[in-house]
């Protein structure tokens, strides 16, 4: 039995390692992976500024946990993204424990594989994102919280306490595992003798729960910058004010583009899985199932009522709890055609496994939904050209001093050039937004001999009296932007 059970755990780990470290680079760094990085390097150069990710409102635990691959791994890319690797790991462990606890080891197994194979997560278990870790969190926070409920003990709420509030140092939408502790009644014993006694202890549990993760929180406090969480919040949610007057101005917007994104990352053949096990799952462990289901469908709501602007990213924690369903899909399918199960499953993961192999080997063809192309691959977000760009710097700067000025002051340019040029004495890199504003200043520097660039990424055609020469161009993915360096002429003409 336990040999059995390491071979399977062995291949599971190989198998899921090999799906995310294959060219965990071969995707260009994007903006917001460019943003995290840099404020990583910034904080493991100066403690004081641990807490810089507060200035764009955003929570400092992805940050702190990457401070220690930036140290130690020389591209900055690969240090930021096997953060979200490692998160993976974890939610892949707790996605079979919790599995295997309430389905059985089979369930738990086959859940394992599957979450290996989905393109969705997959992809941000390789970016350098909030994401992954968030999903990590609030599988384990989900795992926590069934094992309280059947155990009640102090130990478990503890671990439960202190999960969630790592999450809500990590994004605010972990607030959902403490909204959804009440959820435990589901799963309560109600015929027990001693029902009253448990459901007092329980009680109690969940106020330990609540009062240590929210003591974690306070950490934030210990920053001058933690409102500007809140405010950076409703920059993608409404307040609550505008909702009441408001309630349903976005519901139905947001249910068809969240939808949309569903159906492309799920993939058609792991929701037919999915659909099975939800009929399976509600008449042999209904209130297992509407357990997990739950999980997924309050946040969801919540996002669909109160999201102003929406990523596909944003599903990722809500989705992690009905993969198990899915594999009581295959359950009920060798039940229902036992002759030819092994043959239909294995026809129905064909296309995700293609997807998540397109994304592994040849990112720009895979069939990503166009808001996750726009960002990663094909406009101005991608960060195509950036690796070239700074090869060429380098080899400039060997010897001579020299000035780059980028289009943008704030994302991919210019945080990318500064997380690979930091240490480039001879190089200075500035931003300048909008880059019409930089042309007379970049060709006064140019006038003293000094080799003088601009990196564009939004402005396409130079203007005709912007004494510059084009060095390089490079396409972002199959789009029709480029990344453009532009070099001043010496002469000014």
């Amino acid at each position: 039995m336990w040999k059995r059970r390491a071979l399977i755990i062995t291949a599971i780990i190989i198998l899921f390692f090999s799906s995310r470290l294959i060219n965990l680079t071969l995707i260009p760094i994007f903006t917001d992976e460019a943003i995290y990085i840099r404020w990583g390097q910034i904080a493991l150069q100066d403690p004081v500024h641990r807490f810089i990710s507060l200035e764009d409102g955003k929570q400092p635990m992805f940050v702190w946990l990457m401070l220690p691959a930036l140290k130690w791994i020389s591209d900055p890319l690969m240090a930021g993204r096997l953060v979200s690797v490692f998160s993976g790991a974890l939610t892949l462990a707790g996605l079979v424990l919790l599995s295997w606890k309430l389905f059985g080891e089979k369930i738990g197994w086959f859940t394992g594989f599957i979450y290996i194979i989905s393109p969705f997560f997959l992809l941000y278990d390789r970016l350098a994102l909030y994401d992954s870790l968030t999903t990590a969190l609030m599988v384990w926070a989900l795992f926590l919280t069934i094992l309280l409920v059947d155990l009640l003990r102090l130990d478990i709420a503890l671990l439960l306490g202190m999960t969630i509030g790592a999450g809500f140092l990590t994004k605010s939408s972990a607030q959902f595992a403490l909204i959804l502790l009440p959820s435990t009644f589901l799963l309560f014993d109600w015929k027990t003798k001693e029902r009253r006694k448990r459901l007092l202890k329980l009680a109690g549990l969940g106020i330990v729960v609540t009062l240590l993760s929210k003591g974690i929180e306070l950490i934030l406090r210990l920053a001058p910058l933690s409102h500007m969480i809140g405010l950076k919040d409703h920059t993608f949610i409404v307040t609550n004010q505008e909702f009441i007057a408001h309630p349903f101005e976005r519901l139905f917007g947001n249910l068809g583009g969240l939808w949309s994104w569903i159906q492309s990352y799920a993939t058609y053949p792991l929701m037919v899985l999915f659909i099975v096990g939800m009929i399976y799952g509600l008449k042999k462990h209904r209130v297992k199932t509407l357990f997990l289901s739950l999980w997924f469908l309050v946040p969801f709501l919540a996002l669909a009522s109160f999201g102003k602007v929406l990523y596909p990213r944003y599903l990722l924690f809500m989705l992690a709890p009905l993969i198990p369903i899915s594999v009581l899909g295959i359950k009920y399918l060798f039940i229902l055609i036992r002759n030819y199960s092994y043959l239909f499953v294995f026809i129905l993961f064909i296309y995700p496994a293609y997807f998540s192999y397109k994304i592994i080997y040849d990112p720009i063809s895979a069939p990503l939904p166009l808001v996750d192309r726009f960002q990663l691959l094909d406009d101005w977000p991608s960060g195509y050209g950036i690796r070239e760009v700074i090869d060429y710097i380098n080899q400039r700067s060997k010897t001579e001093k020299i000035f780059v000025g980028t289009e943008g002051t704030f994302g991919l340019t210019p945080a990318a050039l500064d997380i690979y040029l930091k240490d480039n004495k001879n190089v200075e890199v500035k931003g300048y937004w909008p880059v019409d504003t930089s042309i007379q200043e970049l060709t006064e520097i140019a006038l003293t001999g000094k080799p003088t660039f601009l990196l564009l990424k939004d402005t396409q055609v130079p203007k005709p009296e912007w004494p510059v020469d084009i060095v390089g161009k490079w396409r972002k993915g199959k789009g029709e932007v480029y990344s453009i360096l532009l070099q001043f002429k010496s002469g000014g003409q």
